[in-house]
């Protein structure tokens, strides 16, 4: 994988969990990410899935956390990956219509509890059935009692930062 060797943030562990979630569920081969970043997980979703739609916020938004002289999905941009399709908008005020069916979707953007049920709602509205839904960083306060008062059962994978929901 071309993300298998870069160091970032996240864990290259977390990345192959997330991959191999895309591999495990893959009908359509569309996957739905909430939080670009760099791009290092995005690029490891469309190594094996048919198309990733990312959101992330605008380059000039407030809480945007990039470094100067970088930009949202840089690392997939780098490698030139063509089954990527990047939106920069707030994701509460995100228009899910146009997402077309999707085997995984993960959620790893704003740690807060409504942007956690905003994405999470918006998320399995394009999941399809017996698709998973990924939620990073299930261990934030505000992320887990989001969880837990409205997405139960989930189940928090062992040795990541992940909750998972299949939904049936």
């Amino acid at each position: 994988m071309k993300c298998a060797n870069h160091r970032n943030t996240g864990t290259q562990a977390e990345r192959d969990y997330a991959a191999a979630q895309a591999v495990e569920y893959r009908e359509t081969g569309n996957v739905f990410e909430f939080g670009t970043y760099h791009g290092h997980t995005t690029a490891c979703l469309a190594e094996v899935s048919v198309h990733v739609y990312t959101l992330d916020l605008p380059d000039d938004h407030p809480e945007v956390e990039i470094s100067a002289g970088r930009d949202l999905g840089q690392f997939f941009k780098f490698h030139n990956m063509t089954n990527i399709t990047q939106f920069q908008e707030d994701s509460m005020t995100f228009d899910m219509s146009s997402i077309p069916e999707c085997d995984l979707v993960l959620v790893d953007a704003t740690h807060d509890y409504e942007h956690t049920l905003n994405d999470c709602t918006k998320g399995l509205s394009v999941l399809r059935k017996g698709g998973c839904l990924l939620v990073h960083d299930a261990h934030y306060p505000e992320v887990e009692r989001c969880l837990k008062e409205n997405f139960e059962p989930y189940k928090k994978i062992q040795g990541t930062r992940y909750a998972k929901l299949l939904r049936r």
